[in-house]
């Protein structure tokens, strides 16, 4: 929350609510990052200029969900499937 130029990588969630979660961030890094059967999913809310990459990312709500005014961010190279949703922009 409320971070710049963070990265977070590496890392393998299963069986957690929202693996992970960007709220007011600003140039954060998301990478190399497996979720598999978590109740929830990849979500940037307020948070700009971020870039999402190789995140392997199923059985979840949605893959990655970029909510309420996130803008600017680059999402790519990822293998989202078996989800209710799989990329998601919301306003």
């Amino acid at each position: 929350m409320n971070c710049s130029n963070a990265t977070i990588n590496n890392n393998f969630f299963t069986k957690v609510d929202f693996p992970i979660l960007l709220y007011f961030c600003n140039k954060c890094l998301v990478e190399n990052v497996t979720s598999i059967d978590t109740y929830g999913e990849i979500i940037l809310f307020y948070s700009n200029n971020c870039t999402i990459r190789y995140i392997n990312a199923s059985n979840m709500i949605f893959g990655v969900c970029l909510d309420y005014k996130s803008a600017n961010n680059a999402v790519r190279y990822n293998e989202v499937y078996n989800n209710i949703a799989g990329i998601t922009v919301m306003a």
